[in-house]
């Protein structure tokens, strides 16, 4: 039987092979290429004329997203006619069916002696995303993708290095369309390692449509690293930095071609410093049924080394067929100290109890490594596009300490000391299939199904000195997924519109091996729709009208119910936690003109059963979890403008006005409050190729923190010169001094003022700072690597390994 069973199979793929060499000779005689600018990027919708040697018309067709054109070439066609608004026509004889790169010089306009000042264009607004071309700033040349992330219209960064987009924190990053587990477990460390030099765009999704896994967030941040068509030669890019406060960056990109295959390296290493990364804190809280007062006064440093690799290759079977294969990584080890001093104190002032703690982790340390494998078919019908992929995506996050307690008075608990270690694991596969045809001139739809397969696994150990029980808890959690997708696309004339239906069906399997609670699973089901429609007012201006939906699912740090206590805090997850489900109403206006582009984006958020902390107080001791208890809703107005002033002088502000309201029913608790967010930069070109650089942005009035409290606004500014040398300005430094009006350290404060207890914090961070970095290119870069259209979008979940403890 195996054996009529594998002779039956040669027989097919021989026919099947057959088939498609003979369409592949049919199609030979297409004309291929790609348009490039002078800086080797693609020109995407490019005109491509096809004519007879009287210059009459024979056919016509357009460039894709990478700059690529097929044209069938005709008895009789001498040349090829390219032209796109912006850049100069071009006649090129069609000697050849393979065209290569045809580069397209940019267009300069000049009345008289008068010179036409027009702005490059960073912003660009499509039906599902706006993106921010970082490759075409100035400032990427030697600054982090953290500081670019500042200059994005929607995202913001505020002075810890926190970012939210549209106000939020609910947001995933992806990295070259795929999520990427570090990156959004950890966005601070990884993305103050990254040179902007590496990136080609920042893109916000703001209304992931139904290709888009249902399970995530309200907007997806994704940043695309440098990818065009071709390299020719070998380029290398090495960069370095360093601070004031005794902190240290490094980092090396290649790429280079060999043959039909391209691949491209790079490397980043970083060193945080304990001068960097000291922080104090001064925290009160008053319990309401008591009238006890808490006071912790604390001070620490998490100095470590953070690592980021990635590799990424291309092979161009043919016009038709593309293999990409990736792998990245990020890592960092800490080595976490914190002392603090703890008092509690009676209504009447009496001291209640006291004790000093000293909590050392040397040894906690976070990796993420992943693996991807992208096949692309083209067909010989224009934006036919057929996808596979597969990610397999590792994440061990292990955190081993120690606590001793000292100067005990009156100690509230059994025990003097513990010591932790916790080790959580998480491995998941995922196969994914997209195909992507045009029905006619104006319609196309976009289908596609998913498979994802999650395994987490926790392992908790606390051994307390003293009379304490210990703890040891196993905990395994596994997600398995099967989705499906339909998308329509409508575009006419000004018109264009985009209408989506997702389904999914997850299977959730808890289990706890070492017996100490009771192994559940759960059947979720769930139907995502989305839609949008746009209208191209004029050449310059664009309205869009977006609802969108999304479901978030707690990841295993939620889930987790391994208790973890100190003398005055507890902690654990809840694995009772179920999906909750997202919804948006937008419009956008847009303008981009010569001289002044901006954004307009008032939008309505709400969710009514949002995970979110819940804490109580019990015995003067605070107890935190999470639960499906948050009603959410949100109203905003997003704002960002930049103004080509003059030929030397650009001014750009992104900003938010934002009404929160939160309630939890149960409690019968409601928070809400207005607050404002900006960030404004000036860039200014001066004599002897100097560049100067000012920025400055804070928050003004409250931003609400779950139902309990809110946050004190705050600001924080810099500036900058920078200056490039030698042949093709391969060689930039640059000079930064930020908040130096802001003194040695920064102070925030979250106040307190619902539930069983209020209080106020006031935490510490580092203040003026100095830096220098220095970037020098070796080479001449032809392009870079190929990437599939499609490839793998895994929304991740909320609450990965990392358990994020609004204390």
């Amino acid at each position: 039987m195996s054996h009529i069973v594998n002779k039956n199979f040669m027989k097919k793929f021989f026919l099947l092979s057959m088939m498609l060499l003979l369409v592949t000779r049919i199609w030979a005689q297409n004309i291929t290429g790609t348009v490039v600018n002078e800086k080797l990027s693609p020109v995407s919708f490019a005109n491509i004329s096809l004519l007879r040697a009287d210059s009459s018309f024979v056919s016509g067709a357009k460039t894709d997203v990478r700059g690529v054109f097929r044209i069938l070439k005709t008895a009789g066609a001498k040349f090829l006619k390219i032209s796109c608004v912006g850049y100069q026509t071009k006649i090129v004889a069609c000697d050849s069916t393979v065209m290569g790169n045809i580069i397209l010089k940019s267009e300069v306009k000049t009345l008289g002696e008068v010179e036409v000042i027009s702005q490059q264009q960073l912003i660009k607004q499509e039906a599902d995303k706006l993106s921010y071309a970082v490759e075409k700033d100035p400032d990427a040349a030697t600054v982090t993708v953290m500081e670019m992330l500042r200059k994005v219209p929607l995202v913001a960064v505020d002075g810890q290095d926190n970012i939210t987009v549209k106000g939020s924190s609910t947001f995933k990053i992806y990295k070259n369309g795929h999520p990427d587990a570090s990156l959004s477990t950890n966005p601070k460390e990884v993305l103050k390692a990254i040179p902007a030099n590496m990136i080609k765009r920042i893109e916000v999704i703001t209304e992931p449509g139904a290709k888009y896994d249902a399970e995530g967030a309200t907007a997806i941040l994704n940043i695309v690293m440098k990818e065009n068509s071709q390299i020719k030669g070998v380029t290398a890019t090495v960069t370095a930095r360093s601070s004031s406060r005794k902190g240290a960056m490094a980092s090396t990109y290649l790429a280079a071609q060999i043959g039909k295959l391209v691949v491209s390296v790079d490397y980043t290493f970083s060193r945080q410093s304990k001068e960097q990364t000291r922080t104090e804190s001064e925290n009160t809280q008053q319990f309401k049924n008591t009238g006890n007062t808490l006071a912790v006064n604390s001070q620490g440093t998490n100095a470590g080394n953070v690592h980021f690799a990635s590799v990424m290759a291309s092979y161009d079977i043919d016009s038709l067929n593309l293999m990409t294969l990736s792998a990245d990584g990020y890592g960092y080890t800490f080595d976490l100290n914190r002392t603090s001093n703890t008092s509690m104190t009676g209504a009447d002032g009496r001291l209640l109890y006291r004790y000093a703690s000293d909590y050392r982790s040397p040894g906690y340390s976070f990796a993420n490594w992943n693996g991807r494998f992208d096949y692309e078919h083209r067909t010989h019908l224009k934006d036919e596009v057929f996808t596979f992929s597969y990610m397999l995506s590792t994440t061990k996050q292990t955190t081993s300490s120690n606590t001793a307690y000292s100067d005990m008075i009156n100690m509230p608990v059994s025990y003097s000391g513990y010591a932790q270690n916790s080790r959580e694991r998480f491995y998941e596969h995922t196969l994914q299939a997209d195909y992507v045809r045009p029905v006619s001139k104006f319609h196309k739809i976009e289908m596609g199904g998913k498979y994802i397969c999650r395994l987490n696994k926790s392992h908790t150990m606390l051994v307390y000195n003293g009379t304490a029980n210990n703890v040891d808890r196993r905990f395994d959690h596994n997600t398995q997924v099967a989705a499906a997708y339909l998308s329509y696309m409508f575009t006419k004339d000004k018109w264009s519109a985009r209408a989506g239906l997702r389904y999914e069906y997850s299977y959730l399997d808890a289990r706890y091996p070492d017996g100490t609670g009771t192994d559940f699973h759960r059947d979720l089901n769930d139907w995502v729709p989305s839609a949008s429609i746009t209208y191209r007012i004029s050449a310059a201006n664009s309205l869009k009208v977006s609802y969108a939906t999304s479901i978030n699912r707690p990841g295993i740090s939620y889930l987790n119910p391994a208790v973890v206590s100190t003398p005055t805090y507890v902690s654990y997850g809840n694995s009772d936690l179920s999906s909750s489900r997202n919804t948006s109403f937008g419009v956008t206006f847009m303008h981009i003109g010569p001289k002044i582009t901006w954004h307009l984006n008032p939008f309505y958020e709400f969710a009514d059963n949002r995970i979110s902390s819940m804490r109580f107080a019990k015995d003067d001791v605070v107890y935190h979890t999470y639960g499906n208890i948050l009603r959410y809703r949100k109203a905003a107005l997003s704002f960002y403008t930049r103004w080509q002033a003059t030929k030397t002088t650009t001014l750009m502000l992104n900003s938010s006005l934002n009404y929160l309201y939160n309630n939890n029913p149960n409690e019968g608790l409601t928070m809400h409050k207005w607050y404002g967010e900006a960030y404004t930069n000036l860039s200014q070109k001066l004599p002897l190729g100097l560049q100067l650089g000012v920025y400055a942005g804070g928050i003004l009035g409250h931003q609400v923190s779950g139902v309990y409290g809110y946050n004190d606004g705050y600001r924080y500014h810099g500036v900058s010169l920078q200056r490039s040398f030698l042949k093709e300005d391969r060689l930039t430094v640059r000079l930064i001094a930020s908040d130096v009006f802001n003194g040695n350290r920064i102070r925030y404060r979250t106040f307190t003022t619902q539930g069983d207890y209020t209080g106020l914090n006031c935490s510490y961070f580092p203040g003026a700072t100095v830096s220098f970095s220095v970037s020098y290119r070796i080479g001449k870069l032809k392009g870079q690597v190929k990437k599939t259209e499609k490839t793998i979008d895994n929304n991740d979940v909320v609450g990965g390994l990392s358990r994020n403890v609004d204390k």
